[in-house]
Formats: structure tokens, sequence, C-alpha cells
């Protein structure tokens, strides 16, 4: 019995997926969970003339995860802020690289949220819930994982009004 790299134990013979899809043998496998075993039918091909085909697409899709070669959607992908708050970044589309996208995005929408809190108090308004959301996509052409934009939510009411403090002795002051 072997055991992959995760720690389990593979039954002699079956093909286990390895790190981003690439098999623990150097094969590109369908399932792409780490240490789960995989029917070694799943990636044989079903004609001759396709078998030369569908592995260079499966092994240049994992040169592309990996980071070995260049992915063209990823390389070419652009942010673009939508809403109607002048002051935050990316209203111009602008390229961000993928390993630095989640820290962009989470930074816009923090933008998103300091002009909401300053313009709640402008405005005598209380903030009562705000939440940010960050979205994800998969890459059509590499495989990866990415963050595909965000969206900040606030939802402010008036400030409840409250009677100024009064001055001692002004209505009763009396202890006994």
């Amino acid at each position: 019995m072997f055991f992959n790299r995760v720690g389990f134990p593979v039954p002699t013979g079956s093909i286990t997926p390895g790190v981003n899809g690439v098999n623990g043998n150097g094969a590109s496998g369908t399932n792409g969970a780490v240490g789960l075993p995989q029917n070694p039918a799943e990636n044989r091909p079903s004609s001759a003339e396709g078998a030369g085909a569908g592995k260079s697409e499966e092994s240049e899709k994992a040169l592309k995860r990996l980071g070995f070669k260049e992915c063209e959607t990823c390389k070419r992908r652009q942010y673009q802020d939508v809403s109607n708050d002048p002051g935050v970044s990316f209203k111009t589309p602008t390229h961000v690289s993928p390993e630095f996208a989640a820290m962009a995005v989470a930074a816009h929408e923090q933008e998103h949220v300091l002009h909401e809190q300053a313009s709640a108090k402008l405005e005598g308004r209380e903030i009562v819930f705000q939440n940010v959301q960050i979205s994800t996509g998969v890459c059509p052409e590499c495989g990866r994982v990415y963050v595909s934009g965000g969206k900040t939510t606030t939802v402010t009411r008036k400030a409840a009004e409250t009677a100024p403090p009064q001055a001692p002795g002004l209505i009763v002051d009396k202890f006994i």
C-alpha cells in the first residue's frame, strides 16, 4: 500500500491527484480533489487520435495553473469600479495580477466602507450594518481561482435624538 502526498492510503494501481490537478505520477487527472483515489479509466482517451490532443491540452492547462506558462485570460483581466462613488480606485479599467487581486479588491472595498462611514457622519446618520463580499471565479483557460470582484453594503438610519444633558439643580436635585 502506498500513501499520497497528504498521507492517505492509496491502493496500488490507482492514480492519485496531486497539487493543482497534476497527478503524483506526472499525468493530469480529471479529479481535482487532493488525496482521493481516481478511476484510471477516466483518463483514457476513447480513440487513438484523441490521445495526444487531450493529454497535451490538460498538461498545457496544468502548466498555466502552476505558473510555468502565461495564461492570456489572466494576463488581460481588468478590474473597474461600477459604483457612483467618485473617490475610490479602479474608476478606469486596471490590470491587477491574480496574485495581488484579492488584496487590491479588499482595499478597494475598504475605501467604500470608509466613504460610507464619513458620509453617514456628515448627514447625521448612524450605521446599522456594513458588509463586504468578495466574489471569486475560475479562469476557463488555466483553471486558477481568482478574485472576480467585490460588493459593499451599508445600511444607515437617522441618528436617535438625545436630550441635551441638564445642568445640576435646574429641575430638582435632592439627595436623601
